[in-house]
This record gives C-alpha cells, structure tokens and sequence, in this order.
C-alpha cells in the first residue's frame, strides 16, 4: 500500500509510515520509498543510522527527558513526545533548549496553538483533526469546517 501511494503521490506529498518496530519494517518501508518513518518508542542507534544514510526523517517516541536526550544522542531528526496530552504543553519548554519536538496524542484544534506557542516543533493528529460525526456520515462540508477551526487557530501561533 506505501509503495503504491509513494508511486501515486510521492511527487507532490511526502509519504511516511508509522508503527515502525523492529529494523526489518524500517527496511521494508525504506524500501517502499517513504520519506519519513516514525515509532512509538525509542529507535536503535543502528535505526537511526539507517535512516540518515538512506534520507529518511526518523521520528522516534519518547517519553521522558532521558529517553529525549538518548534520541538526540543517537542522532534522531525529530522527537515525538507521546502521549503530549499527559504530559501537557508545558512539558515542551524542557530544559534541553530548542529540540525538533512533535507533540502526539490529544492535539487537537483547541490546543495546537498553546503547544507550538510552549515550544513544540510539530505536531501529530490523527483523531483529533475531524469529528466522528463528521467521518461518519461523510461529511466533506463538517471536515472541512474542521480544518478551518485549524487554520484559524495556527493563524495567530508561532509554528
């Protein structure tokens, strides 16, 4: 399915996958012509090597400040902090300075703004970007009203 979306799309978006475990699904969807790949967790060193040599974006998970500066140390491109809702957007002020830091899980059109205005780099929604209602029904009007309510709201935030 990547391949056939890179095939399709990959001259006018870019095309990355997620959920990526073990180095062989890294291989696999390196191999599909992805341009970025992003974990739930912590990715090895040799992960990140291959992403580097390849030109693929890596985007680990992490949780804690040590699992943060381990992603940095290993040479990780973009951080994501999941869940950036329990934590909250104060949590992207760290003590680190200005990291590449993506805030996912529980962003959504009332709060992207507080987070890029905390320090966030990026953000990830998913099931926060349109109403169930909405996707239920097919609603390409409500969905986009949706991304109106975005738009209106990184109008005025620092991204």
């Amino acid at each position: 399915t990547i391949q056939r979306i890179v095939q399709k799309f990959g001259d006018r978006i870019a095309v990355g996958a997620g959920t990526v475990l073990t180095a062989e699904d890294l291989q696999d969807v390196v191999e599909a012509g992805i341009d970025f790949v992003l974990a739930p967790s912590l990715m090895t060193h040799d992960m990140l090597a291959y992403c580097r040599h390849h030109g693929v974006i890596s985007v680990p998970g992490a949780f804690s400040p040590s699992e943060v500066h381990q992603c940095i140390r290993d040479g990780a491109d973009i951080i994501k902090i999941f869940p950036a809702g329990t934590v909250g957007s104060k949590y992207f002020q760290a003590p680190f300075g200005h990291l590449p830091l993506m805030a996912v899980g529980g962003i959504h059109a009332g709060n992207i703004a507080e987070y890029f205005g905390a320090g966030a780099s990026y953000v990830g929604i998913a099931s926060g970007l349109f109403r169930k209602e909405d996707i239920a029904k097919r609603s390409t009007a409500g969905m986009q009203r949706s991304l109106e309510e975005f738009t209106q709201q990184l109008e005025g935030a620092e991204v």
